[in-house]
């Protein structure tokens, strides 16, 4: 026993708190610098050694200052989380709102009452987000700055879209920027010790516009140049991140640019702008800048993107799929994402029903029965270690916040992406140098990474022939039983998997459906579909691992004839994949839906619809450069659309 508990205080701990302060220190950064206009020192020195817990939105808040991807790691957020970024999406929709008719209508004011009133929404909705950040200032883990911040943006684009003058937004603007304590402008350009997030960023951005608006352009034409500067050395290892506001920050460089008559520079601005788009398969702030580079085209320039008449088609697609599907083209998406999060008091409900236990023997010598249901309904706050005692005696982790891969090295939690991504475009060979190189750093005790290693090095091995399928499954099978012990025995639904359990268990799916063992597949799949849509975010958030599950659900579907449900899933699939400002996988979507239409009715309209599909599917395909996924669509181009090769 004394042994064990030895060795339990030797177990390293990775935690958020411990590679901020590693990649703080690597990179020179004081605590006082990370901190500035969030909190005193103290505070964050609190964080770090995890004395005192944080909500999401304050680690999200610092991971990005640093220039980390927020998609590193996965946490329970409470209740109040929960309704603080529902009420930022609803926000965000109403600007989104604005901004789409002000593109549209482009100054004929022919929507101009319809505008009005979007900003009133708007605006009300704002008032009341600062009321409600006066009553949480005391809550446990809130940061009342990084909501103000974000309040302030959020209605500087309002005035923006109202017309308000540049001089009264600029005012609002700057009274911000000293409240985050962000050094005036002319300081700011000079200076090369920033730490900013992507929402100080756009903060930014909305001053540069101000500046635009009363005839400023040289300080406007130099703050967005930073900006691009700044944003592209911060998030350019992960460019998934800088994708999030980059484009944007071009657009308004290429719109100024346009206003001062430098054609040449709009179109290079929009054709950079546009390679990143196509290389992350991203959607943000790809309508305009794809309608500016069609108004400035530049044969030389543009000759290693693709014909103009293609791209003019794939803009019409992707018009056609916003309008289908909901979409707005002009969307400024979310900065920071809950995909990868647990709404904690739910867990704690639907956990302690399913192993048959009561609230008075759940709760008791934590807390109160009346407030324990509460807790569960979403009406009660409950302090965080109070929380904790409820989690470890219903047997799930305790931790807040937990890393995919436990390393407090910010070079490991970096590749990690860049891994992810090589395999999802099938570049193996860069795959296995960086999981050769990651494999030397991490920590092999932790469960984690054990489980990451084994199961992603036989990816590799398998996409390279090297490995039979059975043998395949077995080790998927066994990485997964070093996080599910149980396995397959355990009521999986019961769980919350992790992303790297969730695509385990789909490539064993797969390899059923690889061995003809249709059943099982479809029973696999079923399970695992079953549990992403358990869950309360789950069900409204889509996550990597749950799209990769869906999307072969609906495949084995149509093989076994369930026509209408594959349609309806695919069609869920491309509207979430969509909402969060993605392309990717959305052109194979297409084409299940196309497939199980052709099979399920052969009727003229129906042929008319598949017709469509396909170029859909196909003029995707060639957007996001997938060659595998072109080649497959032309072989069965005649069969699609009754044309001859």
């Amino acid at each position: 026993m004394k042994k064990q508990m030895e060795d339990k205080k030797k177990k390293k701990i990775y935690t958020l708190g411990g590679l901020i302060q590693q990649t703080r220190n690597k990179y020179g950064i004081t605590r006082k610098e990370l901190a500035k206009g969030l909190f005193v020192e103290q505070v964050l020195l609190q964080l770090e050694d995890n004395q005192c817990i944080a909500d999401k939105f304050t680690w999200d808040f610092l991971l990005s200052r640093l220039g980390i991807s927020t998609n590193i790691y996965e946490c329970y957020v409470t209740q109040e989380e929960w309704e603080w970024y529902e009420a930022q999406i609803t926000i965000r929709d109403m600007v989104n709102q604005c901004l789409e008719m002000l593109y549209e209508d482009n100054g004929k004011k022919s929507r101009e009452e319809e505008l009005l009133l979007c900003i009133r929404k708007g605006k009300k909705l704002c008032s009341d987000y600062r009321r409600k950040i006066q009553k949480s200032e005391k809550a446990e883990g809130f940061t009342p700055n990084i909501h103000l911040l974000f309040v302030t943006v959020m209605e500087g684009y309002f005035l923006m879209a109202e017309g308000i003058d540049g001089n009264t937004r600029l005012l609002e603007l700057e009274t911000m920027q000293e409240c985050m304590k962000i050094e005036p402008i002319h300081l700011l350009i000079q200076s090369d010790k920033c730490y900013f997030s992507l929402f100080e960023l756009e903060l930014l951005l909305l001053i540069a516009d101000a500046y635009q608006g009363i005839g400023e352009i040289i300080q406007a034409r130099e703050l967005l140049q930073w900006v691009s500067t700044y944003s592209k050395n911060k998030f350019n290892s992960d460019k998934e991140e800088l994708v999030k506001l980059y484009p944007y920050v071009m657009w308004r460089l290429a719109k100024l640019e346009e206003q001062c008559g430098n054609e040449q520079k709009v179109a290079l601005i929009c054709f950079n702008a546009m390679e990143l788009l196509i290389e992350t398969a991203s959607l943000r702030g790809m309508i305009p800048i794809m309608d500016m580079l069609l108004k400035y085209w530049k044969d030389k320039l543009t000759l290693t993107l693709c014909p103009r008449e293609q791209l003019e088609e794939q803009r019409q697609c992707l018009l056609e799929l916003f309008s289908q599907y909901g979409g707005n083209p002009y969307a400024i998406y979310p900065l920071m994402m809950i995909e990868n999060a647990t709404l904690v008091n739910e867990l704690i409900k639907k956990q302690r029903q399913w192993k048959q236990i009561r609230q008075c023997e759940l709760c008791e010598g934590i807390v109160e029965p009346e407030t324990l249901s509460r807790l569960e309904n979403g009406k009660r706050r409950v302090r965080w270690k109070k929380i904790q005692l409820l989690l470890e005696r219903l047997s799930l982790p305790m931790e807040k916040e937990r890393l995919y891969l436990e390393s407090h090295e910010v070079a490991i939690v970096q590749k990690y992406q860049k891994i992810a991504t090589s395999l999802y475009k099938r570049q193996m060979e860069l795959a296995r140098r960086e999981i050769e190189e990651v494999e030397k750093e991490l920590d092999t005790n932790s469960l984690r990474n054990k489980q990451y290693l084994l199961f992603t090095k036989a990816l590799i091995q398998r996409e390279d022939y090297f490995m039979r399928e059975c043998d395949f499954k077995v080790i998927c099978e066994n990485a997964l039983k070093v996080t599910i012990e149980a396995y397959p025995n355990v009521a999986l639904e019961q769980r919350v998997l992790s992303r790297q359990e969730g695509i385990i268990l789909n490539n064993i799916g797969l390899n059923y459906k690889t061995e003809k063992k249709l059943e099982e597949a479809m029973s696999l799949f079923e399970h695992c579909y079953s549990i992403y849509n358990y869950w309360k975010i789950s069900k409204k958030y889509l996550n990597n691992s749950q799209s990769a599950i869906v999307n072969n659900f609906t495949s084995l579907l149509g093989n076994q004839n369930q026509y209408e449900r594959a349609i309806q899933l695919s069609e869920q699939l491309i509207y979430q994949t969509i909402s969060k400002g993605s392309l990717r996988g959305v052109s194979g979507m297409l084409y299940e839906i196309l497939w199980n239409l052709y099979e399920y009715e052969s009727n003229k309209k129906t042929r008319e619809t598949c017709k469509k599909l396909f170029v859909q599917a196909l003029s995707l395909a060639i957007l996001e450069r997938d060659k595998e996924e072109v080649k497959f669509l032309l072989n069965g181009k005649e069969k699609y659309m009754n044309i001859k090769h």
